[in-house]
């Protein structure tokens, strides 16, 4: 039996519909599962033991070239040299993600109802659909259009779904990275960066987090990815108080095996924090615009604060910058207290 899941994007949507994988192997062992994933975002899947074909596709690279001819090669290629699906799942649940699904050749298309999307004429590709809100949590979401798709495979309790989800992501060897953070004292990550600036924490607050923590024995380490001169801004401030490392640019299968290799990871509602929850490594997520009900990620040794408890994605909502760094501070040495 094969069953495809098309989520092209973003990082942490693709990580919060990844965290299944185990479960759906476990249970589903008949199941051949492909995933159609964009180019970008491959390396978060990449070797993962539960997807048995991961099929990358150049798709937001060949839609923005504007290429009348390589977009038709694109769709041309799926219908003709991709086998059949039994079940063909959209997990991102977009008018782009749909019209994809609808050149690949399969027995049912499963994805959110007309009331369930937010790009409601998706909804029309889909010959099988799941209703639910579309204020839900996105892991309830995630797990609605995932069970749908599967239980037409055969029936199965879903509980306890996420128990092992960190088993879904291969993790290679790094030996730069082992290196450079010894564990002699618990690391404690700061990510600094994120997709847009509303969900970015000021490197100006990391570093009253980081001097509310010198007396601690942790020692602070420092990812960026495009802002590197506050990055070094950041480190020059707390170096001379406190066992600081500036990391090196790291591409994005390093950065998975990176959140292995510490105590706990802070950071704005973004794919890296995303996956050190996912990964089962104690994590403090800091809330801005984005509704903290729709996207929180909570258990033992993993916490959320929030600027804003009321927020609506709204592009002009900083309040992500009016979180004190005191009960930042407080926050992972809770969740460091709680993994030990």
């Amino acid at each position: 039996m094969n069953v495809a899941i098309i989520r092209f994007s973003a990082m942490g949507d693709i990580i919060l519909s990844a965290v299944f994988l185990p479960f759906l192997k476990e249970h589903y062992p008949q199941a051949r599962i492909h995933w159609f994933v964009d180019t970008l975002f491959s390396p978060i899947l990449e070797h993962s033991p539960y997807i048995d074909h991961l099929h990358i596709i150049p798709y937001k690279y060949t839609l923005q070239s504007k290429s009348p001819s390589r977009i038709y090669r694109l769709f041309r290629h799926l219908g003709r040299h991709t086998e059949s699906f039994d079940v063909l799942i959209d997990m991102q649940g977009l008018l782009k993600s749909a019209f994809f699904g609808v050149f690949l050749p399969k027995k049912a298309f499963v994805g959110f109802d007309f009331f369930s999307i937010r790009e409601r004429l998706a909804s029309f590709f889909y010959s099988h659909k799941v209703h639910i809100p579309y204020s839900a949590h996105i892991l309830k979401r995630n797990q609605a259009v995932l069970e749908r798709g599967f239980s037409m495979l055969q029936s199965c309790t879903w509980d306890r779904v996420l128990q092992a989800r960190h088993l879904a992501f291969y993790l290679p060897s790094c030996p730069k990275l082992e290196t450079l953070l010894v564990p002699t004292r618990p690391h404690v990550l700061f990510v600094l960066e994120a997709s847009t600036p509303n969900k970015m924490y000021p490197w100006q607050s990391f570093a009253q987090v980081g001097h509310l923590l010198q007396n601690r024995d942790v020692e602070i380490v420092l990812l960026w990815h495009a802002r590197l001169e506050q990055a070094q801004m950041l480190y020059t401030n707390l170096k001379s108080h406190m066992p600081t490392i500036l990391l090196p640019s790291l591409h994005l299968a390093e950065v998975k095996t990176l959140l292995s290799l510490v105590d706990v990871v802070v950071g704005g509602d973004t794919g890296i924090v995303h996956l050190a929850w996912a990964l089962q490594v104690p994590s403090v997520t800091l809330y801005g615009n984005t509704p903290p009900a729709r996207f929180s990620l909570e258990g033992r040794a993993h916490a959320t604060l929030a600027g804003n408890p009321q927020a609506n994605y709204s592009k002009q909502d900083f309040s992500i910058q009016k979180i004190p760094p005191e009960q930042v501070a407080q926050a992972i040495l809770q969740v460091l207290g709680e993994a030990r």
